[in-house]
């Protein structure tokens, strides 16, 4: 009989091979996280690690994004359920953890930074400070301002690049 841990192993392992249902969103994932991570921070000084939860019809992810220090970390996609169809009790514990983050995680420490920056700062460094500051969540008080349509078009070829910098990187490791 397997035990736990090995179920988990094989689980994950399958779902290398058999599940791409959140890489189809990875980039909206990816998205969402920074810019929650910016609005946290904003709001929470103290925070580092900001977690976003992204979840399938049978698994679900983690990713965390440090705003100050620039860092990205992904989980390996977790299945929801065994094949039995009861909750994954692993995956609930690791949903539990990261729900309550903020007791458990102070920060990015040097040994997970070691590895390089995130690179998303590098690509936004003329607007960063509009990350830092401005960034707000819901209906503002900012009043629309027209941009011409050259602007839009670099802000847009801009994105795609830290986009796709993003995903080179992420699908190199």
């Amino acid at each position: 009989m397997p035990s736990d841990e090995e179920s988990l192993a094989e689980d994950l392992s399958q779902i290398e091979v058999n599940s791409d249902e959140l890489q189809k969103y990875l980039s909206q994932l990816i998205s969402e996280t920074v810019v929650f991570s910016f609005y946290q921070k904003k709001q929470f000084p103290s925070l580092s690690l900001v977690p976003s939860i992204g979840v399938s019809k049978s698994h679900i992810q983690f990713h965390f994004y440090d705003a100050d220090k620039d860092v990205y970390f992904i989980s390996q996609e977790m299945p929801l359920f065994y094949k039995d169809k009861s909750l994954h009790l692993t995956t609930v514990l690791a949903i539990w953890l990261v729900l309550n983050y903020r007791c458990f995680l102070s920060e990015a420490t040097e040994e997970m930074t070691s590895e390089g920056k995130f690179g998303f700062h590098a690509q936004v460094s003329e607007t960063l400070h509009l990350y830092k500051q401005k960034i707000e969540l819901g209906m503002s008080s900012i009043k629309p301002q027209t941009f011409h349509l050259d602007v839009l078009e670099n802000n847009y070829e801009a994105n795609n690049r830290v986009t796709q910098s993003i995903m080179t990187k992420y699908h190199k490791k």
